[in-house]
């Protein structure tokens, strides 16, 4: 049945979409003038809709449930600190400037799986420091850290600062976009 509509020169363009379907054995359904097919979670928008937003080689990454948690029991000086919606990038910087730290007796990273975006940081820093506190001079040692070279690459590249300024406002369209997209996902589901 999916290789029919698949050769017929139905909407399905979407590899998710595709798999979901054969998995499924169902194929398109038409409500008035919207194919909607059963595409993850744009089922009630159809593949129309997620074609439309990216290309076959882009990956949608699923945001993190947990934003922020700290995870343990015991000393409050040894602590792991879990962190959504960030990767090996902040992960690797972070440990990096623990290790650097006196009062930091281990640091270390994982990310649990490449498709989780997510990443767990553990600090075991020496007594009278708390694991939190650590954390909070390796957030701040290393957000000076970024400044600094920020600062310093604008004061030799000019373009930098535009660029910079164009990045965000690019990026706060971008988040303008996605919550009334939010919000009109919410009001399908309603």
């Amino acid at each position: 049945m999916v290789r029919t509509l698949l050769q017929s020169g139905s909407p399905m363009r979407c590899r998710r979409a595709r798999k979901r379907a054969s998995l499924l054995c169902r194929g398109p359904i038409n409500k008035g003038n919207t194919t909607m097919m059963p595409c993850h979670r744009y089922w009630k928008r159809g593949v129309a809709a997620h074609c439309s937003k990216m290309s076959v080689n882009e990956v949608k990454i699923k945001t993190s449930a947990v934003a922020f948690q700290v995870r343990g029991t015991g000393p409050p000086s040894s602590r792991t600190f879990a962190i959504g919606n960030e990767d090996h990038t902040l992960g690797n910087c972070l440990r990096h400037v623990l290790v650097q730290n006196a009062k930091v007796g281990f640091a270390g990273y994982s990310v649990p799986h490449p498709a989780e975006p997510i990443v767990h940081i553990r600090v075991q820093a020496n007594e009278p420091t708390t694991a939190v506190e650590a954390l909070r001079e390796a957030c701040d040692t290393l957000n000076k850290q970024c400044e600094m070279v920020l600062a310093k690459l604008e004061e030799r590249l000019p373009e930098v600062r535009e660029d910079k300024i164009q990045v965000e406002k690019k990026l706060s369209t971008m988040a303008e976009e996605e919550q009334a997209y939010d919000e009109m996902d919410g009001d399908e589901d309603e």
